[in-house]
């Protein structure tokens, strides 16, 4: 048999704190020997407070004081860059890391347009299609890992763009639910996380559930514009954001991306091509990473238009 709920009577449980200060309060002031009752001591405790208090406050203005603020490589414009740790210092160089994705942004956006950068990582690229359009297009930047996203907000800050970037911690995936994204590591601004997959070799230091969104959900759930560009770099999962694009690349405010393609056993970078030439987007350009002792590495970076425009 269902119990009922027993009802709370919200006025009477108000009237009853009279009640609870009248006992709560002290029948008779304290006499002088009561107050004085362990003096030093007490005295000697607040000391010790208040001295931890204002160490642990020095060390914090300090900190914010010595923060590590570089410039980052981009030529044509200053932008400034938070760094706080060896992967975020490796971000400054990011234009000299991948100097197509810089001229595609350049030769491409214009003032006005819309750019998704999906896997936004500390914000650099969405900074640089920023500062190239002298604040007068749109970025969307998506990044779900909370340390990245950190630094992505901050640096938008830091190089006042916050009228023309706009951060969303979310993950985009080819369903719209709770994935689970594990960390490889906690050091912001890295990146070969995963999100939604199993792999018995990858080592996971933190595990989450994030809120994902298949990108046609997320457009029309928040009346976001329909991209004229999108920029998509997320270690693995690029098939998967495609299946949840398919409204949008049918589209023809859409007109060029950038994607990381990762090469695996499953060809998903093959289907991806596929899928893309489906909808009339064409390979313009592909572009290879090269190490420092000289090999590729297993991914390459392809720029799409429609129609070959």
């Amino acid at each position: 048999m269902k119990s009922q709920s027993k009802k709370v009577d919200y006025r009477q449980l108000k009237a009853n704190d009279k009640d609870y200060y009248e006992i709560s309060q002290p029948s008779k002031p304290k006499s002088l020997a009561e107050k004085f009752e362990n003096f030093p001591v007490k005295i000697w405790q607040k000391i010790l407070n208040k001295s931890s208090r204002l160490s642990d406050l020095t060390k914090l203005k300090l900190s914010a004081e010595t923060e590590l603020i570089k410039p980052m490589d981009y030529q044509r414009h200053r932008i400034k860059l938070r760094v706080n740790s060896g992967d975020e210092y490796k971000r400054i160089n990011a234009c000299k890391k991948e100097p197509w994705t810089v001229k595609w942004i350049e030769n491409s956006l214009r003032p006005g347009e819309v750019l998704f950068d999906i896997g936004a990582n500390v914000g650099v690229y969405s900074l640089v299609a920023a500062k190239a359009t002298e604040g007068k297009a749109k970025i969307f930047a998506f990044e779900p890992a909370f340390f990245n996203f950190s630094s992505l907000c901050y640096n938008i800050e830091l190089n006042h763009c916050q009228n023309c970037i706009t951060p969303f911690q979310v993950a985009l995936y080819s369903k719209t639910s709770l994935v689970n994204f594990k960390y490889s590591t906690l050091s912001p601004g890295s990146a070969l996380h995963m999100l939604g997959k199993t792999d018995e070799s990858f080592e996971c230091v933190y595990e989450q559930p994030v809120l994902s969104y298949r990108l046609d959900d997320f457009i029309e759930e928040f009346n976001l514009p329909v991209p004229n560009h999108l920029k998509l770099d997320v270690d693995g999962t690029e098939l998967d954001i495609i299946d949840g694009s398919s409204k949008m690349l049918s589209d023809a405010r859409l007109k060029t991306l950038m994607i990381e393609l990762n090469e695996d056993s499953d060809r998903s970078d093959e289907k991806l091509v596929d899928f893309l030439a489906e909808k009339g987007f064409i390979l313009q350009e592909r572009h290879l990473r090269i190490n420092d002792k000289g090999m590729r590495n297993p991914y390459s970076f392809c720029i799409f238009s429609r129609g070959g425009e």
